[in-house]
């Protein structure tokens, strides 16, 4: 059991006496009678009711009608019991520890939920009636803690208080940050302000600091690298915390995050981020605070720059609670509750969660239950013990709330020098426990902020996260650990000693707790049944090669000085060893920069070594195969100094202060900043036991120097931490103290370690120079300051001159090379590298049976087995083969014209070490590779891109076509108004500014050509410089950028607002679709950098955006538009002929063909596939040939040439050429024909390739297998038939017959006999009428088949058909014509019809009036008609006709 646990127990038997006494008393004890001697059950009912409503809560409701408020209920879960029964279940049943873990934690939320449901479940009826009546809303229920939170009417609260079930009515509090005390936060401005107006720009305009320094003191301090040099670094556990949100992209938490998948790339917020506050689904830092307090947990970038976190290999989830004022108990509850299973699910659960927050001291048990609820899953609960505030102002008893409850564990402040940090609040807590129970580190932490930047904060927030990033460690190690365990072991295992002081001189104490966090120690402690693995990892080979060195070595030095020297090192396997020998000593000099195989090595003479006339010396250098080398000796004049001071004595400079601030520089030994000297004891620096004073302008002046004529110089070391870019050290110089003082140099940030700097003085030689080193503060945020030390004034360049040399090489015996490998145990996937320079390698394990791999580029990976003990240590040593290369050479070239593309880029996307290849001018190329299955890329200006999956197993040979992507100038795009009224420029290199461009409208994809920059001259910033680099970056469907397509590309600026930058970017083919981003990037830091220049006063376009510290935002509109331009290009677009249109019939042979093609291209026209025409098309994109047809089908094709090839080409347009007319004929009728009808049919032929119509008279005639048709109505009279066939070119055929119409039949008059004829066998009659002239007439006998009689109706006749006989024109109209009897004819009535057609074919008919009685009897044939009986005689009966 934990010392803390003892302490709980021991108060809660004292606590358990003192209840059961108050139940005892008697409870007249200062109460007053109220006059009554007794009170109902209504009167108790209310009274219970009031005293349940807190006081605080009613004073809300004066205020306003309704109030968020919490309902507590009196029973309580027992989660400790339902935690205990599940584990043991699950150790009887021999659950995997996952699953254990998993059972545990389910029984907790299950006892939790149940309590809650069976006691809230009547007011929660009631609550849901109220909400429907509108005196309640927002109604939610915890388990975690027993309760409801609502918002609703003071009837409410009061008639939830009347619930017996109901314990407490509490008002919805507000809890606070423990907020950083100070924020290290530099801002744009460089001018001095107030506290207020920084504030200010703090929100506006702050850039988060971003240096790349590697592991901060406050993680050294807890001794957490120790810790992962044992193999243990948080992995496979999570850490969480409740704070402001978290900005989860942050370049040093992203790839931590748990719901980042980073070899996807997808994210899934969903059990990794939760938002009681606003409903956000992705993280979000409201603040800045909880992207901090989770980079002190886990924080570091991928390339090991920036190592903020403790447990950098620890996943992160966030609960964001709080508002911009603070957060309410009931998102505090809902994210406690959340804690405990994330998205709903148990598994997902932290170990370990970080509470940078807290309400006031005293007892405060509010969130007591979510506490216990957490421990009983497992879950450690990590709290802040709070910072003095006004209302708070510190001293014994003020821990604050949370982190008093026994279950918490607080954490108290600490500075880099162990001290108890001035803001850090002190126990004992209201349950007469020590608190805090550990402290840690919180003063100038430096850690994570939003904007993917990092600064320095102070407070018990920033200490509380690095004892849980150690919990993390710990967990690492043994994942069975209990929240007790691990409290044990961090309070047994603190560093006690560094956690006393003089008003705390024992351990455990109300200031430190149980000492300062020490996660070697506690690892230490636990990590027991650990071996190590180590070996070597070699490749087969000789190392017969010696290094090769170059050094510069200095002409002249200063007696009695430090004497610097360095060399650059080279070998072809690596370099073990680089020393320098002098006078018979050896000292080895440091590696400051390269690798194993190359670098710089410097080491430095100590001063009382440098005496004497000259200074002889040589270098000695090893490497991995034995090979020595060992220079020339260099033999150095020695000179005295103008100047020297060490400072080992008071040299009592002056000190002269001008500001309003005390002046901080001293001499004497530091306590703080570099806490010591780069050599001796002493030195001069501003404040050495803290921080330099507000509002300073202090001078630290050296003595007056005479110097000589000639060069001078002055070198010291100093070291130096400044507010940046808001106070500032200023090394200045003059002749005349009372006239202008020279700035030789600024400074500003911080120096991250000693350095050794010079500058030229011999602008002053010949007379006395005034020295002096000065800073200058502003109003708020004080820094470590500068530190000064020796300080030396010569008259020699203080800089090396350059020699090489070697005397002499010795060559041992060769040997196995070493490989710069990685050495993995696959179970469970630890790793460590090989020391390059020897192969070597070391790593701490779990006891147990694995499989070692070792694996280095360019080489087969070998795996071997081992059995690891504890505390024992196995060899595994591997050497491994090469793997073979192979070559792929071929050619590129245009898929079009199959000519050779030269500077074609082709690399294998899978392996970055091979350096990607061009083609010549003949477009071929060889590029080798490691065998494999490689992607092999290809890129080529005005091509598109093409990948190919190729096996490299051997030497192979490629032919590459590329497809043609030619494009022509699309023209500039931007949003500026072409002046400039100001211009910026970050502090920070990295960041960045882009102009949303789009592409106009039609165009949906262009190629990207140029960036287009306006900068400002060269009188801001000063000195400036002139190098950047351009991005281009695709918008995302939130109009943000979203994904780099193409840079950094390097430019130089032209720091001219007459003339502007223009990049060109056609080599990289940016294809773009639809919008995207022109960006500017600044490459270092200000003032060495161009001023961008921008527009304020033209309409601001919003399309302005920044990206500081990696992330993208919209910029200010006060910034204006920035002065950033695109120039695009587009696809060549396929040419189009507009005229004449495709398959066009004309029978002119001249034709004009009309087109449009992009601008800037040229046009060849061609007809049946012979060039007639070229053009150079213009701005406005069309183009215009008069061609020649030829006689039949002329096929029309534009082709547009870009760089002398085929780009595109038109669709083919087919034009006509007909001259010949139609062949026409008109068959029927024939000219001159004469018709009584009224129409008549027109027939012929036709016969025309292109015919169009044949019309008859105006009308359309109907056209088949080349004869046509038309029946066409006739006037009487003449008709002149006229037939037109047109052809579709326009020619013409026509032909006209004449046509006579009649349609009246001509009149009969006169028929004669008029009274009916008797008539006997040859006798005859005479037939005779009237008519018109020139007719055809007949006449007919129509015999009676009866003796019926018959009508004059012809019709009516039942007679046999007659025979038509000829009647005679007499010429004057009249027509005569005889019939004569036949033998054998008898006939009762016959009747005599006559007929008469006329030339049209009109025919009259009519009946005589008389009949004829043949052969019968003539009483017979009168039957009573009364017509005339006799016969007529003579001429044979014949009548005479008329002459």
């Amino acid at each position: 059991m934990s010392k803390k646990r003892k302490q709980v127990r021991a108060f809660s038997v004292i606590a358990t006496i003192l209840m059961v006494f108050s139940l005892i008393t008697p409870g007249f004890v200062g109460a007053e009678s109220n006059g009554n001697s007794s009170y109902s059950l209504n009167d108790s009912k209310q009274s219970t009711s009031q005293a349940k409503v807190t006081s605080s809560l009613t004073e809300q409701f004066k205020e306003n009608d309704k109030v968020t408020f919490l309902i507590k209920f009196g029973d309580k879960a027992d989660p400790m019991k339902a935690a205990s029964k599940a584990k043991a279940e699950a150790e009887k049943a021999k659950l995997s520890a996952y699953n254990q873990e998993f059972k545990q934690r389910s029984a907790v939320i299950s006892e939790l939920k149940a309590t809650a449901l069976e006691s809230q479940q009547n007011v929660m009826h009631y609550l849901e009636q109220e909400a429907e009546k509108g005196n309640a809303k927002d109604i939610r229920s915890f388990h975690i803690v027993n309760g409801i939170a609502v918002t609703a009417t003071k009837e409410v609260a009061q008639k939830v208080a009347s619930f017996a079930e109901v314990e407490k009515v509490l008002p919805n509090e507000k809890r606070q940050l423990i907020n950083a005390t100070e924020r290290n936060v530099p801002f744009k401005e460089v001018e001095k302000v107030t506290p207020e107006e920084k504030k200010k720009l703090t929100k506006d305009s702050a850039k988060p600091e971003n240096n790349t320094q590697n592991t901060e003191w406050n993680v050294e301090r807890v001794g957490a690298p120790d810790v992962w040099s044992m193999g243990f670094d948080g992995t496979g556990t999570v850490v969480a915390n409740i704070d402001t949100g978290v900005e989860w992209d942050h370049p040093a938490l992203m790839e931590k995050y748990a719901g980042y998948d980073a070899a996807t790339g997808e994210v899934d917020h969903t059990y990794s981020f939760f938002d009681p506050v606003n409903g956000e689904t992705v993280p979000y830092d409201n603040d800045g605070h909880g992207t901090h307090t989770m980079g002190t947990m886990v924080g570091g970038e991928d390339d090991g720059s920036n190592q903020i976190g403790v447990a950098p290999g620890a996943k992160w989830i966030a609960v964001q609670a709080f508002t911009d004022d603070g957060a309410y108990d009931a998102d505090l509850l809902a994210a406690a509750e959340w804690i405990l299973a994330p998205g709903g699910d148990a598994s997902k659960a932290p170990d370990v969660v970080n509470n940078s927050w807290g309400g006031g001291p005293g007892l405060d048990e509010w969130y007591r239950d979510a506490v216990i609820a957490w421990r009983a899953a497992d879950i450690f609960p990590a709290f802040a013990a709070g910072n003095t505030t006004l209302f708070n102002p510190g001293g014994p008893g003020s821990v604050a709330a949370p982190s008093n409850y026994p279950e918490s564990f607080a954490v108290g402040a600490t500075d880099s020098s162990d001290n108890l940090a001035e803001f850090s609040l002190e126990g004992p807590s209201p349950y007469d426990e020590v608190k805090p129970d550990i402290s840690a580190p919180g003063v100038a932490v430096r850690s994570s902020v939003p904007g993917g930047g990092y600064s320095s904060y102070n407070g018990t927030s920033m200490a509380t996260p690095a004892v849980a990033g150690v919990v993390a460690l710990l967990r690492d190690i043994n994942g069975n650990l209990s929240v007790d365990d691990l409290e044990e072991i961090l309070m047994e295992h603190a560093d006690a000693e560094a956690g006393t002081n003089g008003t705390y001189p024992d351990s455990p104490n109300n200031g430190f707790g149980h000492g300062i966090v020490d996660a070697f120690t506690a690892a230490s402690a636990i990590a027991d049944g650990l071996g190590t693995i180590e070996g070597v990892v070699t490749m087969d080979g000789e190392d017969t090669e010696a290094p090769v060195f170059e050094h510069d070595a200095p002409d002249e030095v200063l007696s009695g000085v430090e004497l610097p020297l360095s060399v650059v090192v080279s070998d072809n396997v690596s370099v073990t060893s680089v020393e320098v020998s002098y006078g018979g000593n050896t000292l080895e000099a440091e590696q400051v920069s390269g690798n194993h195989k190359s670098g710089e090595f410097a080491v430095t003479i100590p001063a009382e070594d440098i005496t004497g006339d000259s200074f002889t010396y040589q270098w000695v250098i090893n490497d991995f195969g034995g090979n020595e080398v060992v220079s020339d000796e260099y033999v150095v004049t020695l000179t005295e100094p103008i100047f020297f001071e060490d400072f080992e004595v008071n040299p009592e400079w002056d000190i002269v202060a001008s500001g309003s601030g005390e002046a901080s520089w001293e001499w004497g030994q530091p306590e703080s900043g570099p806490d010591s000297a780069p050599s001796g004891e002493n030195l001069y620096g501003t404040n050495l036991s803290g921080d330099y004073n507000n509002n300073e302008e202090t001078y630290l002046d050296l003595p007056a120097i005479e110097l000589p004529e000639g060069e001078a110089f002055i070198q010291f070391d100093h070291w130096y931490d400044i507010e940046s870019n808001w106070d500032y050290g200023l090394l200045v110089a003059t002749n005349d103290p009372a006239g202008e003082w020279t700035v030789l140099e600024e400074l500003t940030g911080s120096s991250s370690g000693w350095e050794t700097v010079a500058y030229d003085l011999s602008e002053f030689s010949g007379d006395d120079v005034y020295l002096s080193f000065l800073l200058e503060t502003d109003g708020s945020v004080t820094y470590p300051g500068w530190f000064i030390d020796n300080v030396t004034i010569a008259d020699i360049p203080l800089i090396e001159v350059s020699t090489n040399g070697i005397s002499s090489t010795q060559v041992v015996q060769p040997s196995d090379i070493p490989l710069d490998a990685t050495v993995s145990v696959l179970e469970s996937g630890r790793s460590t590298s090989t020391n390059p320079i020897d192969g070597s390698y070391s790593l701490t394990h779990n006891a147990g049976d694995f499989t070692v791999v070792a694996e280095a580029y360019g080489y087969a990976s070998q795996e071997e087995s081992v059995s690891l003990g504890a505390d024992e240590t196995v060899q595994a040593n591997f050497t491994l083969d090469e793997l073979p290369q192979a070559t792929v050479s071929g050619t590129v070239t245009s898929e079009n014209s199959g000519n050779p593309i030269e500077g074609a880029t082709l690399l294998l996307e899978e392996d970055a070490n091979v350096d990607p290849v061009e083609t010549d001018e003949n477009g071929q190329f060889e590029l080798t590779g490691y065998e494999g299955t490689y992607t092999l890329k290809v890129v080529a200006r005005d091509f598109h891109s093409q990948e190919i999956e190729i096996d490299l197993h051997e030497d192979m040979t490629l032919d590459i076509e590329l497809e043609p992507f030619y494009t022509v100038p699309g023209g500039e795009i931007g949003y500026d108004d072409g002046t400039a009224e100001n211009a910026r420029a970050f502090y920070d290199a990295g960041n960045a500014w882009a102009v949303k461009m789009s592409l106009p409208e039609g165009r949906d994809s262009a190629i990207v050509t140029d960036g287009v920059f306006q900068f400002h001259g060269e009188d801001w910033p000063v000195p400036g410089d002139t190098p950047f680099a351009v991005e281009v970056w695709s918008a995302g469907d939130d109009g943000m950028p979203d994904e780099k397509l193409a840079g950094p590309v390097d430019a130089e600026a032209i720091r001219d607002l007459n003339e502007w930058t223009v990049v060109d970017l056609r080599e990289h083919n940016i294809q773009v679709e639809g919008d995207f981003f022109m960006v500017y990037v600044q490459t270092q830091a200000n003032p060495n950098t161009p001023g961008l220049a921008t527009d304020e006063n033209g309409t601001y376009a919003e399309r302005s955006y920044e990206r500081v510290g990696g992330a993208w935002g919209q910029s200010p509109a006060d910034e204006g538009n920035y002065m950033i331009r695109a120039r695009v290009a587009y696809g060549v677009d396929d040419p189009v002929i507009q005229s004449p249109a495709d398959g066009e019939i004309t029978n002119d042979s001249n034709v004009t063909v009309e087109g449009t093609a992009s601008p800037s291209t040229t046009v060849n026209l061609l007809n049946n596939g012979e060039e007639v025409g070229t053009a150079e098309i213009g701005d406005n994109g069309e183009f215009a040939f008069d061609v020649e047809l030829s006689e039949g089908t002329n096929e029309f094709t534009a082709v547009s040439i870009v760089n002398d090839e085929e780009a595109s080409q038109s669709e083919t347009v087919a034009v006509t050429l007909d001259t010949q007319a139609p062949e026409l004929t008109i068959d029927q009728p024939t000219d001159g024909d004469k018709t009584n009808r009224e129409t008549v049919t027109v027939e012929g032929t036709i016969a025309d390739d292109h015919l169009d119509t044949v019309t008859v008279n105006g009308q359309q005639a109907s056209v088949n297998d080349g004869t046509y048709s038309k029946r066409i109505i006739l006037d009487e009279g003449e008709n002149v038939i006229e037939v037109v066939a047109s052809d579709l070119a326009g020619n013409e055929s026509t032909e006209t017959v004449t046509v006579e119409a009649d349609y009246t039949a001509p009149e009969i008059e006169n028929v004669t006999p008029t009274e009916d004829q008797n008539l006997e066998t040859g006798e005859s009659v005479q037939i005779e009428f009237e008519s018109e002239e020139g007719l055809r007439a007949t006449f007919a006998i129509h015999m009676p088949l009866t003796n019926l009689g018959v009508s004059n109706n012809p019709s009516a006749l039942p007679m046999a058909n007659p025979t038509e006989l000829p009647m005679m024109d007499m010429g004057d109209g009249r027509y005569v014509g005889y019939w004569t009897v036949p033998s054998n004819l008898i006939a009762d009535g016959a009747r005599i019809e006559v007929k008469v057609v006329d030339e049209f074919g009109n025919e009259t008919r009519q009946f005589a009036d008389g009949k004829l009685f043949i052969n019968v009897d003539e009483d017979d044939g009168n039957n009573g008609n009364g017509k005339a009986k006799g016969k007529q005689k003579g001429n044979n009966g014949k009548a005479k006709g008329k002459n």
